[in-house]
């Protein structure tokens, strides 16, 4: 597949506002990006994340992750050291996690009788977001499709209940093992 046919079918998998796919757009040219300047034409700062860069790094079930380099260095436009992006091209498999489904997180609800991993308190199913104790960048690929008889010390294993903030998104990104 030549190189531009590969940015077509890359973009062709995102939504037509997503954030990623701005910031594809912005990284398909392969040039260095300082993220302060370029992030006002993304309308973002902020685009490193699982919506941005991270996201583009890890890949989807369809689409592959890319492979993106970044590095910190002084931009002359906004006169300040800051983190600049590039994709180099190049495309890796991704590894993406799999949708948990409907009665395993019950079962996972259950096994931790509701009860978050950093405070120790009970919370409500809403208050809580189930977290996979390793993050998807030490996974070889995608996650496998998860079985609802998940036996009790693979759940142990895998998962941890998280306070689900009012932003959405889990703040604290602790790993206990």
């Amino acid at each position: 597949m030549n190189k531009d046919n590969l940015v077509a079918e890359i973009l062709s998998k995102f939504k037509p506002n997503a954030t990623q796919r701005k910031v594809f757009q912005l990284l398909s040219d392969k040039q260095w990006h300082c993220r302060s300047c370029e992030g006002k034409t993304i309308a973002s700062e902020q685009y490193a994340g699982g919506g941005g860069i991270q996201g583009l790094q890890r890949g989807t079930k369809n689409r592959p992750g890319l492979v993106i380099s970044s590095k910190n260095e002084f931009c002359s436009e906004c006169q300040k050291t800051t983190r600049w992006d590039c994709w180099t091209g190049e495309i890796k498999t991704a590894n993406a996690a799999a949708n948990i489904p409907k009665k395993l997180i019950q079962k996972i609800l259950d096994f931790y009788s509701y009860t978050d991993v950093i405070e120790q308190r009970k919370r409500a199913a809403h208050e809580l977001v189930i977290d996979h104790r390793f993050p998807m960048e030490r996974w070889d690929n995608a996650e496998k499709s998860l079985s609802t008889y998940m036996r009790d010390d693979e759940i142990l294993r895998k998962f941890q209940l998280l306070k689900k903030y009012s932003s959405g998104n889990q703040v604290l990104q602790y790993i206990l093992c």
